[in-house]
This record gives structure tokens, C-alpha cells and sequence, in this order.
């Protein structure tokens, strides 16, 4: 979930909360697929901090996401919004 205003170009931050409610240790990975357009990824990217540290049942760990658009985008509207 991304909130907040993009300008074109540009990037936006968010920090986010992970927490691990299994009960073994966990590792996460961060994926971005089924583009709107399938050019998207030429001109933006979802990154994030984490680093891949192991996870332990009921640990919360912060982690920043970045929403990254190139100036060099054309014919894709960029939005970022709260998903359910």
C-alpha cells in the first residue's frame, strides 16, 4: 500500500510495519507483477530496505518502500493508492 501525491517524475516513500504473526522465522521478498501496462517497468520501479533478515515469530520490523518514476515516462498515468 502506497498513499500519497506522485509527481511526474518522481518518487514516493512510505514506511510500512511487517510483522511475523507465525510462529516459525520467516524471510520476506518483495515481487511486482501483473503491470497495467506492460511497459511500466520500463519507466517504474517498487523497491524497498528490507534486507532479507530473518524474521522471528511475533517481531515487527520497519521497512521503507520507494515508488520510483523516470522522466522519461509517456502514455502511463501513475497512482498510487490504499489497497484492501
Amino acid at each position: 500500500m502506497l498513499l500519497g501525491e506522485l509527481l511526474h517524475p518522481g518518487f514516493l516513500t512510505n514506511i510500512i510495519y511487517v510483522k511475523n504473526e507465525g510462529t516459525t522465522f520467516l524471510t520476506r521478498s518483495l515481487d511486482t507483477t501483473d503491470w497495467n501496462s506492460t511497459n511500466a517497468p520500463d519507466y517504474m520501479s517498487l523497491n524497498w530496505d528490507y534486507d532479507g533478515t530473518t524474521v522471528a515469530p511475533n517481531q515487527v520490523i520497519q521497512v521503507t518502500l520507494t515508488l520510483s518514476v523516470s522522466q522519461n515516462i509517456t502514455g502511463i498515468m501513475v497512482s498510487a493508492s490504499k489497497s484492501q
